[in-house]
């Protein structure tokens, strides 16, 4: 029986001396040394952004493209979610679109369905950015 107590002693100060090797004791090139918290990059994204000149934003330009949304996922068979960003004090808002989200979609047709829909509105931009331009609530909690 003391055997068995001594044997179960080394093993357990065996475990403990490899468990607690301190940093400067690991070896270069271990995963503990080389591994850092990977950064996330956000995806680019087109967003189309409803401004207001003292009078809110065009909502009939807005009502467009949530119309444009349903056309589209009609006709190539997909949704597309954009995040809804509500920015200003009259209803400005942005819709942003992750650019994954148009597949294999040109970016020359995608500005070709935005310039379609909305024309030269002066209060209607789009384009492709490295992200939602605006900080604010999302509008539909997304």
């Amino acid at each position: 029986m003391n055997i068995r107590i001594l044997l179960m002693a080394l093993g357990l100060s065996a475990i403990s001396a490899t468990a607690c090797k301190s940093k400067k004791d690991v070896e270069p090139g271990t995963p503990s040394e080389t591994v850092k918290p990977s950064e996330k990059k956000e995806e680019p994204r087109w967003v189309v952004t409803f401004v207001s000149e003292g009078s809110g934003p065009d909502t009939k330009a807005m009502r467009l493209l949530e119309s444009k949304l349903i056309e589209w996922q009609t006709t190539y068979g997909w949704e597309l979610f954009p995040e809804r960003i509500a920015w200003g004090k009259e209803g400005e808002m942005d819709y942003c679109f992750k650019k994954s989200d148009f597949r294999n979609y040109a970016p020359q047709r995608l500005d070709a369905l935005f310039r379609e829909t909305f024309g030269t509105n002066p209060l209607v931009f789009w384009g492709l950015q490295d992200a939602c331009p605006h900080q604010g609530r999302p509008v539909d909690g997304r």
